[in-house]
């Protein structure tokens, strides 16, 4: 049986799809999904944050699908990144009408928030795709990691504007040897001319979010456990455990998003949490379930 948030989400990306997204209302969400309009806002502030959270919900999605294929010590060697390009194409056929309709709205393309939760997802999704490039291509590529992943994902990038933005149609298996073919290539030429790399460690920074995020992610927890306070002994204890497995989890350089997802999905049951909850979810990348 769905939940009511996930039928509000998935009742949402329907009518963006359909009539865009300045178009629709929250009351015709709630009267499409059959529940009250009250009971969207118990779930969403606004229109905006249902937006944020099909998109967090659509990064979650390639995050997982990239963990799950670093798990799979069935695949090595340019066929785990010929997997991970496959995911990705297949990805972005199954969501080409969200994405079609995004980017056709101005109001979103120019929203701040709605960027640096962007910016933030794609910071977390960088270090998994690292992790995948180095297994693939091993430690002759680690010089030039960071030139291959910007390379590896403009050719993704624009073959998912050709499917999404031009409707094209090609074989994503050959797409996909495609690209892993050329980074395989490019390593090679690289390797013979020793050129130096571009980016690196030192200069290959995404900023998730304006100021220092693991700050920002320290301050939330730290007012979720002022919050404790409001509740019985027992529940503070619950809670507390939470937050410090959320905080050391939070720490990693490639923490789990589904771990964090379940972690703050714990928090649930607490109402006085619910704001802080929300805005700490937010600040992980994480869906809020």
């Amino acid at each position: 049986m769905t939940d009511k948030r996930t039928l509000i989400l998935q009742t949402a990306d329907k009518l963006f799809v359909e009539q865009g997204i300045k178009n629709t209302t929250i009351a015709q969400i709630a009267e499409l999904a059959g529940i009250a309009k009250g009971s969207v806002y118990s779930y969403f502030k606004s229109k905006l944050d249902i937006v944020k959270a099909l998109f967090v919900q659509s990064f979650e999605r390639s995050q997982q699908a990239a963990e799950a294929l670093l798990a799979d010590q069935r695949l090595h060697g340019p066929a785990l990144l010929e997997a991970h390009v496959m995911s990705q194409l297949h990805q972005v056929e199954e969501e080409r009408a969200f994405q079609q309709m995004w980017m056709s709205d101005d109001s979103l393309v120019m929203d701040d928030d709605l960027l640096q939760l962007i910016q933030t997802c794609r910071a977390e999704f960088c270090q998994v795709q690292l992790a995948i490039l180095q297994r693939a291509l091993g430690d002759d590529a680690s010089p030039w990691r960071y030139d291959l992943l910007t390379l590896i994902n403009g050719q993704i990038q624009e073959f998912s504007l050709l499917i999404t933005m031009d409707n094209m149609t090609f074989s994503h298996v050959h797409c996909a040897a495609f690209i892993s073919r050329s980074a395989c290539w490019t390593l090679n030429g690289l390797q013979q001319s020793q050129s130096e790399p571009v980016l690196t460690e030192q200069n290959y920074v995404i900023n998730p979010m304006p100021g220092d995020r693991q700050s920002q992610i320290q301050r939330s927890l730290k007012q979720l456990r002022s919050l404790c306070i409001k509740l019985d002994s027992d529940e503070q204890t619950l809670v507390s455990q939470t937050l410090d497995l959320i905080e050391q989890q939070s720490s990693l350089e490639n923490p789990s998003v589904a771990l964090l997802r379940a972690l703050i999905a714990n928090l649930r049951p607490y109402p006085e949490l619910a704001e802080e909850r929300a805005r700490l979810a937010e600040l992980l990348a994480v869906e809020l379930i």
